[in-house]
């Protein structure tokens, strides 16, 4: 099998493992900014990261598995170091989203929260 891109191994599943969603979230030096006066108030801090990574598979049991042979795989582990800061260990969170606001993901297996145009938006206040 020939691989081109790392995402390439997120499509297929990595091992046998289909990861149902990856998400980036990149936060650059313009967004940063455009929140400043957030921080200025004293009660808020921008989070120190750069960016972080959301994986959803169907169980625990398939995320353990897709994140121990990813760091077994030579690829993703020389890609990280294009954005993982080695001497650092990577912090991780589990759970489950509760969709507030948005139009479900089939993958994930949601429900809708509060869509647009949702006549509770009309009420005047």
């Amino acid at each position: 099998m020939l691989v081109e891109d790392v995402s390439d191994l997120f499509r297929i599943g990595l091992m046998g493992v289909l990861i149902e969603r990856y998400v980036q979230f990149h936060a650059d030096r313009e967004h940063r900014d455009a929140i400043q006066s957030l921080v200025d108030t004293g009660s808020v801090e921008v989070a120190p990261y750069d960016g972080i990574a959301e994986f959803h598979a169907k169980d625990a049991a398939s995320v353990l598995k897709f994140i121990n042979n990813a760091f077994g795989d030579d690829q993703i582990v020389r890609d990280q170091g294009y954005f993982v800061n080695e001497g650092i260990k990577l912090q991780v969170m589990a759970g489950y989203d509760t969709l507030i606001y948005g139009s479900k993901i089939e993958t994930s297996g949601g429900t809708d929260g509060i869509l647009p145009g949702d006549p509770r938006f009309n009420n005047a206040f």
